[in-house]
């Protein structure tokens, strides 16, 4: 009997040209200078294909600097370099201060037309769900700088909010725009362009998967697993983590348990990761907890590529905030584990996004109830835009939303794994394990 994995693929040429055409859709609503509307790749200073939650996701950015997010078959995200809110560089305000020839009821208006004509589903704007709030950029330098928020109420049951748009009060130009909402989203459509772009095909695999794996992998001695096991435990204790059932050598998934190499430490040093058979699992640098994964972890693994039905599992209720999460765990990392405080400072948490919406083989929507986040070191008021490939991952972690809790933490940033491993060290003396 032969087994089988999937290998995914997305035509991307195929995508792309969806995408355009989807830009232009969206122009017509949302006033987009010409030269800043992309029709081919030609017109891209770089794209991005796929994301956590989607595998025809799109990013896109023009020539120009003009940023279109596409998912859900829509543009659901729009940002021009004109827009005030998402200015990086300070030394340019003054460019952006002047007199707005709009009232508070103009703005609403702006935001109420464009936003009606976005609308797939068959709702209609209502402030029955919360009142429309504007919020205004304030002034520079005894200047006005005439731009505002318009933030719109959910329309449909969903996120807290609906939309947001920018405008530039001085001309009525939206230069940014986000579409919370699901009533904004076209699922047809969205199916559609799966069907033609992303395809899953099965590859086969010899029966006998576990000798191949063997064959190829190095795995830890029993005995540095079971003393992984017991610093694990540790570890979770310190967290208030709930390791979960299987928590000795006698559960341990051989065939997935494996040494590996950590690139920014000596080669000499041992790293591996342990799962167990109910899907939990640990990774160790040199004796020290790096990584913590619950057995019902979401964001793990080819999750991209996970049958429809099975995302049932991690919806649920919406109990706890991410902020509070994010802002008990960092506690923890300088109260419970020794991180310094001055090492977690130059990173950033993810903020909270819209839940992920999953539909089912039924055509029925599911909510995953689970926040993955992650922190980088972003720059501040770096004048400049800043792409993530800039910044370095220092850690990551996933939470229930109604239970609160931690599903995965996952270490990446050298000096909070020393840290982990020998306690605070100043900057200028990593050892990276070696003293």
């Amino acid at each position: 009997m032969m087994s089988f994995v999937e290998a995914s693929m997305v035509n991307t040429n195929a995508l792309l040209n969806i995408a355009f055409t989807l830009i232009t859709n969206f122009t017509r609503v949302v006033s987009v200078p010409n030269d800043a509307v992309p029709h081919d790749v030609g017109d891209l200073a770089r794209y991005v294909v796929g994301s956590s939650s989607s595998p025809v996701h799109l990013y896109l950015v023009d020539r120009k600097g003009t940023e279109f997010w596409i998912d859900d078959g829509v543009v659901y995200n729009y940002r021009s370099p004109g827009s005030f809110f998402s200015l990086q560089d300070t030394g340019s305000i003054s460019h952006y201060t002047g007199t707005s020839t709009l009232g508070s009821n103009d703005l609403v208006h702006i935001a109420a037309k464009a936003l009606q004509q976005l609308i797939k589903s068959e709702d209609i704007l209502s402030e029955s769900n919360g009142a429309v709030k504007i919020l205004y950029a304030g002034s520079y330098h005894g200047s006005r700088i005439p731009f505002v928020r318009v933030v719109w109420p959910r329309i449909s049951r969903g996120p807290e909010k609906g939309a947001e748009v920018e405008i530039d009060g001085r001309t009525g130009t939206i230069v940014f725009i986000h579409l919370w909402d699901r009533a904004f989203y076209d699922r047809a459509a969205a199916k559609r362009i799966k069907e033609q772009v992303y395809t899953a095909t099965p590859k086969p695999l010899t029966e006998n998967i576990s000798a191949v794996r063997k064959s190829h992998l190095r795995q830890p001695t029993t005995n540095q697993v079971s003393d992984g096991i017991a610093k694990w435990l540790v570890f979770c204790g310190k967290l208030g983590v709930d390791p979960g059932g299987q928590t000795n050598v006698m559960d341990v998934d051989w065939d997935k348990t494996v040494l590996y190499k950590y690139p920014d430490f000596s080669t000499n040093i041992s790293a591996f990761s342990v799962w167990f058979k109910n899907g939990a699992g640990f990774n160790s640098i040199d004796g020290t907890i790096v990584g913590h994964f619950a057995a019902d972890a979401c964001y793990v693994g080819s999750y991209t590529t996970r049958p429809h039905e099975e995302w049932r599992r991690y919806t649920g209720k919406f109990l706890r905030r991410q902020e509070d999460l994010v802002k008990n765990l960092e506690t923890a990392f300088v109260e419970k584990l020794g991180i310094p405080a001055a090492a977690l400072a130059p990173f950033s948490a993810s903020k909270p996004t819209p839940p992920q919406e999953i539909e089912d083989d039924n055509g029925q929507i599911m909510t995953i109830n689970r926040a993955h986040v992650s922190w980088r070191n972003w720059p501040r008021n770096a004048g400049r835009t800043v792409w993530v490939t800039e910044t370095r991952l220092g850690m990551s972690a996933e939470f229930n939303l109604e239970t609160g809790a931690l599903e995965f933490l996952v270490f990446e940033d050298p000096e909070f794994i020393e840290a982990l491993h020998h306690g605070p060290l100043p900057r200028n003396e990593l050892g990276l394990f070696g003293r």
